[in-house]
């Protein structure tokens, strides 16, 4: 699979279903008020993990849920194809982006990489088998926090074999994370809206994507 591309926005610009999930995710905090909203430990569904930081000494696996819908981009893009599905629109998941839904790195042959620091860096990519259509598809996102009650810039990319990769284009409108609802050293759960993604070899191609994801357990 190819690699994902992703490029960092503005010094202030950062890393998808318009629902705002009231849930939590792993990872530790000196933060009280976002580890009451995130939830602690308990185990974790479909392959995930739990706790903040293993048992005898073994790092705790990064986990992530993602759940993404493709679809026609509005007129103000341009008049371009979404290639999702076989009618335009698709919804492609990984694991849930709920407590205890995620899929840990290395599980049902999803790969997790991810970095979520407290200064408000985040940076996730998961890769594996979707759950509805059973096809590779691969998922980055890379983003800069400042203030977790606002909506904040994110660079994303997303990739199948059928769509190819799809990505924020330069001089094109960023996606935004919001509502974040979790954010804290080595978590976050957010929901995040991009009015397009598109191929950078093809101007006629580009979807819009709406979704939510979810990183835990991500390490400096």
């Amino acid at each position: 699979m190819p690699r994902m591309n992703a490029r960092m926005v503005g010094t202030l610009s950062v890393a998808v279903l318009a629902l705002a999930t009231a849930a939590g995710c792993g990872g530790s905090s000196s933060d009280e008020a976002d580890d009451d909203s995130a939830g602690k430990g308990g185990s974790s569904g479909s392959g995930g993990s739990s706790g903040t930081g293993g048992t005898g000494g073994i790092e705790t696996p990064a986990a992530s849920g993602l759940s993404i819908s493709l679809s026609p981009t509005g007129a103000d893009q341009g008049s371009r194809s979404c290639p999702a599905g076989a009618t335009g629109a698709f919804t492609y998941a990984i694991g849930q982006p709920a407590p205890n839904k995620t899929i840990a790195n290395g599980v049902d042959g999803v790969s997790v990489s991810c970095t979520v620091t407290a200064s408000g860096t985040v940076d996730g990519t998961v890769d594996g088998p979707d759950t509805y259509s059973k096809q590779a598809i691969a998922f980055n996102a890379l983003s800069m926090v400042t203030d977790k009650t606002k909506p904040t810039p994110a660079t994303v990319s997303f990739y199948t074999a059928e769509t190819h990769t799809l990505q924020v284009l330069d001089g094109m409108p960023d996606c935004t994370l919001d509502p974040i609802v979790t954010l804290k050293t080595g978590a976050i759960l957010a929901d995040f809206s991009c009015p397009l993604l598109g191929a950078v070899d093809d101007p006629s191609i580009g979807c819009k994507a709406v979704g939510t994801l979810a990183f835990e357990y991500c390490h400096d």
